[in-house]
């Protein structure tokens, strides 16, 4: 009696944050950090067998070891009994981390005259400018011949490939890749055994591409790394398939700075790894040894405000997001087509049983006319079709932007034309490939104002997507709707691919769309600033194709990473790590809100862009420092009533300053049934706060800094007061101090107005049991269904097991999920939790997974008539006050076990 009791307390008021198996993590893994003076292998040997060790670690940042447990079942126990251990400061479980799936468009290795060309007939870099490099200043540091000599720096990622000429085509000590390891080989899949060797060669892909925007030579292609000079550092830790864990992360960052690297870019992020506490903790570490980590924010712009990831919530951590750049580089492809006409081809006709699949065999066929088409993402081209058009009207405005009709046979064999607008690509490949087509080619209205693909369009089964001239779109249109046939022959890229440039007038130096936002849950900043990230052409490996076209936040941050190097060099070290934070925050430049084709005139949300697009040349050489480089001022609850910045003149002159306020577009959290995240750009707002300035109790405008002297300024903000706040919006902008040395700087802020505490996370109805997952649905299994699984312990995917499922509208900092068996309508005392609960750091969105009747003690419940209670605590929530708790219950199931 007494435990039914105390189990009823700790249910009704609280549940505490025992370590458990967390979903999205490596079964029976955990990082056990010990306290300094205890050694890791006592603690393995002392377990006597029952697991075994991944990884050691021992420094002054981190001294612990990853294990394994060999009974899944009783892995969460163990956890627990060795976190209640006094020498051991910290148990987490090993989380799994997937790379971003960043797909490159592949690019031939440039030619002239059919030879390849080497890298000592380039130009200096300087010579050429690279319009990413002017867009960041990066430019104006290498006319000065600033290129990051004497700098380290590491990139944790997939490896490189170091035999690249473009990369200086070697390994060791006198090379560009001159130090580094392998830290799991070629075929770790996160759940293997890693199996460490001294050759971090890249075979994915992703660490190369990495690689030549840190310190690629300039080539025929026109682009260059943007610090040369540097000295790189390949800590691979995925295999080939793009996998890895935290604990391997974190293995690979502890090397990296006891090699001496200077610098660290992580371009890891993927929601997998959410509020991944150990690995947050070893960054924020690492910032105050003074060595930055760069992470990449992530590229889940559709998921709106409040999605900052990984451990980029570290404090101190250089979170970088991405900009599309003023010119975009894509690969055009020589292709062919011919047309049909009554019959008789103007060149030759297709013949037999292969006409009427829409496949000819263009390999014999002469002749032919000769068009461009762009590449896009997917780009399997390599193949010959007829071609089907979705719509003989050449001036429609939503093409394939429904369902196609019924009447519309199976799609397979041939290539889709359709034309531009009216909605996204992706909705358009994803309708034509529900009648089974492969290839999509896209034209629009006129031939200059063709937007070529930019993005990774995803559909099933589709292989290929490319974009054409209005003059050639509209030719096929006419001879489809005459009746004649139109056949298409695309070679593959490696063949007839050339890489062409084209003006961005569209999104030129906007937020790309995919970047994810922040703030961090508890409203701290992510992203702290940006970069062009978007279409990047950079190197790859040889035996992938040697070049590519990539995009995504892993393309800004190894940019970001690369100016740190820029500024230590033009300052000749005498700065640490934390004050060219400072320099980059404060220098960098804000840009515009921009959607539907077009900028407006109000800046993008802080949320959104953090301090604004990275400015080398300016972080390098201004003489005014201010602290701190950014301000929070939280949600109404929790708001201070005014935060200081610091402004120092460290020239040796007076400067003269002008304070204002540049504000940026408010930003709601929530849609307006207060249930759903609000969607760019729907969640903005024509209002935003305002700002005064004092010194020392009095308004302040303009002040005078002798050389050497410093100013402390107090800032009010005054937050919107025409909104919602249960949406929460979030306001934001910055403080602008404009000097007579010709400076222009800026301190980012922002602010929730409405209580994190106060907001429903967890709302009514928003937990349920499923039977099955139904295009990527989940729908409530009928009340009482009877779920009938395998014995205890066992797995057999044929059987039907229960699914629970829950959306979060904001993350929960602990989620709880307790097994209520059921007696009649009667609830009785919870027996325990699911497996994998508690949960710290829930994500926003939909979680789910499948259940075995395994809980989180390592025993099986029996079988019986059960519901699931989750509670979530909400933000800035007190686990000891029931109101700060979420609880909402499932429909009653029954679960059976085969006999």
């Amino acid at each position: 009696m007494t435990r039914m009791i105390l189990v009823r307390m700790l249910f009704s008021i609280f549940c505490s944050a025992v370590l458990v198996q967390v979903v999205w993590a490596l079964p029976g893994g955990y990082i056990v950090e010990m306290h300094d003076g205890h050694d890791p292998e006592t603690l393995v040997k002392s377990l006597d067998g029952r697991a075994t060790a991944r990884l050691f670690r021992k420094s002054k940042i981190f001294n612990g070891v990853s294990i394994l447990f060999r009974n899944i079942s009783s892995a969460s126990v163990e956890a627990e009994r060795i976190e209640a251990m006094s020498s051991v400061k910290g148990v987490h479980p090993v989380r799994m981390i997937d790379v971003v799936d960043e797909k490159p468009i592949i690019v031939p290795e440039p030619r002239i005259n059919g030879s390849v060309i080497e890298p000592r007939q380039q130009f200096r870099p300087w010579e050429i400018p690279y319009v990413p490099h002017v867009m960041t200043q990066i430019d104006k540091l290498h006319a000065e011949n600033v290129i990051g000599r004497g700098v380290k720096v590491a990139i944790i990622d997939s490896g490189i490939d170091y035999k690249h000429s473009l990369l200086g085509g070697c390994f060791g000590k006198r090379c560009l890749v001159s130090f580094g390891v392998d830290l799991v080989g070629d075929d770790y899949n996160g759940h293997n055994t890693p199996l460490r060797d001294d050759d971090p060669m890249d075979c994915n892909g992703h660490g190369t591409h990495v690689a030549g925007i840190i310190a690629a030579r300039k080539n025929a292609l026109g682009f260059i790394g943007a610090a040369p000079g540097v000295r790189l550092g390949a800590y691979r830790v995925m295999g080939c398939k793009g996998t890895t864990s935290n604990d391997i992360v974190i293995a690979a960052i502890l090397e990296a700075y006891e090699d001496g690297a200077h610098i660290i870019n992580i371009s890891i992020s993927a929601m997998k790894s959410k509020h991944n506490k150990p690995l947050s903790k070893i960054v924020q570490r690492l910032a105050r040894h003074g060595v930055p980590c760069v992470l990449s924010t992530g590229n889940e712009g559709w998921q709106g405000q409040f999605y900052a990831s990984a451990a980029s919530n570290g404090h101190n951590a250089v979170t970088v997001t991405s900009f599309n750049p003023n010119v975009d580089p894509f690969l055009e492809i020589e292709s062919k087509y011919w047309i049909e006409s009554n019959g008789n081809s103007r060149q030759h006709s297709c013949l037999g049983q292969l006409r009427h699949l829409g496949v000819c065999p263009f390999a014999r066929r002469p002749g032919g006319e000769s068009f461009a088409c762009t590449v896009g993402i997917p780009s399997a081209w390599g193949v010959s079709r007829q071609l089907y058009a979705t719509s003989f009207d050449p001036v429609i405005g939503d093409d394939a932007c429904s369902a196609l009709p019924d009447n519309v046979s199976d799609l397979g064999n041939f290539i889709v034309l359709v034309r531009n607008g009216g909605c996204g690509h992706a909705r358009k490949a994803r309708n034509i490939a529900q009648k089974g087509a492969r290839y999509m080619i896209l034209y629009g209205d006129q031939d200059e104002n063709i937007k070529p693909l930019g993005d990774r369009v995803t559909a099933e089964h589709l292989r290929a997507i490319a974009a054409v001239p209005s003059s050639i779109g509209q030719t096929w249109i006419r001879a489809l709707a005459s009746g004649a046939n139109v056949l298409v022959n695309i070679p593959p890229v490696r063949r007839g691919g050339k890489v062409v440039n084209k003006e961005n007038k569209a999104t030129g130096g906007a937020v790309h769309d995919l970047s994810t936002w922040g703030p961090t849950y508890n409203v701290g900043f992510e992203p702290r600033i940006g970069a062009p990230g978007a279409r990047v052409l950079s190197t790859y490996p040889r035996a992938l194709g040697g070049f590519a076209i990539v995009s995504g936040t892993s393309m800004a941050s190894p940019m970001v990473a690369a100016i740190f190097a820029l500024v230590f060099e033009a300052r000749q070290g005498n700065i640490n790590a934390d004050t060219i934070q400072d320099l980059l925050y404060t220098t960098a430049k804000a840009q515009l809100v921009h959607f539907s084709g077009r900028s407006f005139e109000i800046l993008a949300p802080v949320s959104q862009q953090g301090s604004g697009m990275v400015q080398a040349f300016d972080a390098a050489y201004t003489s005014t420092h201010i602290k701190p480089s950014t301000l929070t001022f939280n949600d109404t609850e929790n708001s201070p009533e005014n935060l200081q910045i610091i402004v120092s003149n460290t020239k040796n002159v007076a400067i003269k300053y002008i304070l204002s306020h540049s504000p940026s577009a408010t930003a709601y959290t929530l849609a307006r049934d207060i249930m759903s995240p609000t969607p760019y750009p729907d969640n903005l707002i024509p209002t935003y706060a305002t700002l005064s300035f004092t010194r020392n109790g009095v308004p302040i405008r303009r002040f005078t800094l002798e050389a050497g002297q410093r100013a402390i300024i107090e800032v009010t903000p005054h937050p919107p007061t025409d909104v919602n706040p249960k949406r929460l919006p979030l306001w934001s902008g910055y403080v602008t101090i404009n000097g007579s040395d010709e400076s222009a700087l800026s301190v980012a802020y922002q602010g929730v107005s409405g209580s994190l505490r106060g907001t429903v996370i967890l709302p009514p109805g928003q937990a349920w049991i499923s039977a099955a997952k139904v295009d990527d649905f989940f729908p409530r299994a009928p009340d009482d269904t009877t779920f009938l699984i395998p014995a205890r312990g066992k797995t057999d995917p044929n059987f039907q097991y229960p699914i629970y499922v829950t959306f979060h509208v904001l993350a929960s900092p602990l989620t709880c999920a307790y097994i209520i068996p059921l007696r009649g309508e009667e609830e009785l005392a919870p027996i325990g939790q699911i497996d994998g609960y508690p949960k710290v750091s829930d994500p926003r969105g939909r979680s789910w997974d499948y259940w075995d009747g395994l809980m989180n003690n390592g025993e099986f419940v029996p079988p019986g008539r059960y519901k699931i209670t989750f509670k979530s605590l909400r933000i800035f929530g007190d686990r000891s006050r029931s109101e700060d708790w979420d609880v909402v219950k499932t429909q009653p199931f029954y679960l059976q076990y085969k006999l």
